[in-house]
């Protein structure tokens, strides 16, 4: 995006890097712009048979409003002919107006975001979009028809393949749920055991130095002392733990000290911090592209439970070495090393799994077998460096490959 002159918001590719007009300056900003200076020679993907210059509009846009790839690709070239739906909020007014660079992320019309609402419905449309995620104003829908940029036959088209869909489901047939047997389907136990077995093999065991786990369970845990932060209170016990240390108890002032544990389990979770500018959440802009956990404990948009410091805290105070690190890879975060994280005795990948499964695994019951879903970077300059059209990292700049796991065996 450096390619950018001062005030240009369209690329020479001819791709529409428009984000919003300041209220106070009436200054037009671009992408570049609001974006951080980490990223600004970052690549655009290149031209490609797909690109939106063989429809309309030209250069690189959203995929909701690309002709090229939902029309001639997808439907075209591949046959497919069920419903297309949009991203959520890819529908929204111009960001003109707006003194808050922040509040440019609310309009997610990539490529489009000086058009208008209509204009945006319209292009859409066109393109073969026929559901809008998270909108709901049938109103404007209307709008568009009365207008004359849409036709009643292109709303036709959408309407009868979701009518498709729900009468294959037989719900005019049949739409009325039998209470009396809802209770035995909904979350019944031979449901609930095969959800909990997909929640152990989704674990990825990344590190385990000198065969740290599996830890003890039953009889031999009973006299091993073992702190917990991140993780529900009473869990570790079902498992022979009577001597557990939660390092982050409601009822807790202050953290009791984990020296003088046997061992330390920590499951790290990072969200995003609500600003109140944000509809659909996330980082802003300026942070998009933080994801080493040293950048991301500093940031404004980011947070870290428990603390990055709470974290490098305890792993100093019962040994970096008998030290378990669950992280939950909602994104796949970079565990850089000013973080000390890659020091753990035993590291695993989680997505969401349950106190309970996360115990099965690193007590023996289950031996780990889940792999990586995408590779891990071993720095921030690595994520940057990336070739954002291509898979993974070079190898210099991988921590763990796509498809990386450990297990017992």
């Amino acid at each position: 995006m450096s390619d950018l002159g001062q005030g240009e918001t369209r690329a020479p590719d001819g791709t529409n890097l428009y984000v919003g007009t300041d209220s106070n300056t009436n200054n037009d900003w671009s992408l570049a712009d609001v974006v951080s200076d980490r990223v600004q020679d970052t690549v655009r993907v290149p031209y490609n048979a797909y690109s939106t210059s063989v429809g309309t509009p030209a250069g690189n846009v959203g995929i909701a409003f690309s002709k090229g790839i939902l029309d001639d690709l997808l439907r075209k070239e591949l046959g497919f002919t069920g419903v297309i739906n949009s991203d959520t909020g890819i529908i929204n007014e111009p960001n003109v107006g707006l003194p808050d660079a922040q509040t440019v992320q609310n309009n997610r019309a990539w490529g489009l975001q000086d058009k208008t609402k209509n204009q945006l419905f319209q292009t859409a449309m066109d393109a073969g979009t026929d559901v809008f995620s998270g909108f709901h104003k049938n109103a404007d829908i209307l709008s568009v028809v009365k207008q004359g940029l849409v036709s009643e036959a292109r709303i036709d088209e959408s309407v009868k393949r979701l009518l498709k869909v729900q009468f294959e489901l037989g719900l005019f047939e049949n739409p009325y749920v039998d209470a009396t047997r809802a209770n035995d389907i909904v979350g019944n136990e031979q449901f609930q055991q095969a959800a909990n077995q997909a929640q152990r093999q989704s674990i990825v065991l990344l590190e385990n130095q000198n065969a740290l786990l599996p830890l003890p369970a039953s009889e031999q845990a009973a006299d091993k002392k073992l702190y917990t932060l991140g993780m529900n209170e009473g869990v570790a016990e079902q498992y022979g733990y009577q001597e557990v240390t939660v390092g982050d108890a409601a009822d807790l002032n202050t953290r009791p000290s984990a020296a003088g544990h046997d061992y330390a389990l920590i499951r790290v979770r990072v969200t995003n911090k609500d600003t109140g500018l944000l509809v659909f959440g996330g980082a802003d802009f300026a942070e998009v592209d933080v994801l080493d956990f040293t950048s991301m404990a500093q940031a404004n948009t980011w947070e870290i439970s428990p603390s990055l410091d709470e974290i490098k805290a305890v792993m100093s105070e019962v040994g970096a070495d008998k030290t378990v690190l669950s992280v939950y890879f909602r994104q796949p975060f970079v565990m850089d090393e000013a973080s000390g994280l890659k020091n753990a005795g035993a590291i695993l990948a989680t997505f969401g799994s349950r106190d309970e499964a996360l115990m099965d695994v690193i007590t023996g019951k289950f031996s780990p077998s889940g792999k990586l879903p995408f590779a891990l970077a071993n720095s921030a300059q690595a994520i940057i460096n990336q070739a954002s059209d291509a898979p993974g990292y070079a190898p210099a700049e991988t921590l763990y490959p796509f498809g990386y796991g450990l297990s017992y065996d």
